[in-house]
């Protein structure tokens, strides 16, 4: 069973057991998926109804961008993209958008507990605390330098409707940041204590390359906002 009008974007390479474990638990939560894979060997498929020849039911979506070096936000956006024209089709006025690393541990219940908190505050994206830090839920409207109450970069939830994107400008780093900051002067982002969310390889492939493009993103960054946090 999925809830209507709620969706979660991965984007992935060469994880497919990873994929796995987070695509089932956003089934468990009654997500739809959409799987951007950028080039995995070998490509990811949805599974099939062997009766049927086609998709299972709850199937996710799976979209394939060969780029390389990555571009993050693109896969990001184009899995928005297309929750965005899933919500349209079904004739959905509000929608919550999970944004879900493929490597991320989702405890039971968190795609409840963030998207009742944002809809229910009124707020831009909400997350959990990664952290364990705070024991109330923290509404952020302002910029500021606290990285351990900063959006959770790896599992958040947009509101889809507001028509959120990534800015492509930053490849690789620092979206994240910048969609937390822009979700602040939508309306807030909103961080609940407890559902802290895992995340099996935290920045293993921010190397050679992509960690030259982490730099350039946060000069990019900077550029934006006059400032960078850290």
């Amino acid at each position: 069973m999925t809830i209507p009008g709620r969706y979660a974007v991965i984007a992935t390479r060469d994880r497919p057991t990873e994929l796995a474990v987070v695509v089932n638990a956003l089934h468990k939560q009654h997500a739809t998926v959409v799987v951007v894979d950028n080039g995995s060997e070998p490509r990811v498929s949805p599974p099939v109804d062997h009766d049927t020849d086609g998709p299972l039911p709850n199937a996710p979506t799976v979209i394939v961008d060969y780029e390389q070096p990555p571009n993050l936000s693109r896969l990001w956006n184009l899995g928005l993209d297309e929750a965005a024209t899933q919500a349209a089709n079904a004739g959905l006025q509000r929608w919550d958008i999970a944004v879900v690393n493929d490597d991320a541990v989702l405890p039971d219940g968190w795609f409840d507990a963030c998207a009742n908190a944002m809809r229910y505050i009124g707020a831009a994206a909400a997350c959990s605390d990664p952290h364990s830090r705070i024991t109330a839920p923290l509404v952020k409207t302002t910029p500021d330098r606290d990285a351990f109450t900063r959006m959770c970069g790896w599992a958040f939830v947009l509101r889809g409707e507001l028509g959120f994107r990534f800015d492509e400008t930053m490849r690789w780093w620092w979206s994240d940041s910048d969609a937390d900051w822009a979700a602040r002067a939508a309306g807030g982002m909103v961080i609940i204590p407890g559902y802290p969310v895992g995340n099996v390889h935290a920045n293993s492939t921010t190397v050679g390359a992509l960690a030259e493009q982490a730099s350039r993103d946060r000069a990019t960054f900077a550029a934006k906002w006059g400032w960078a946090p850290w």
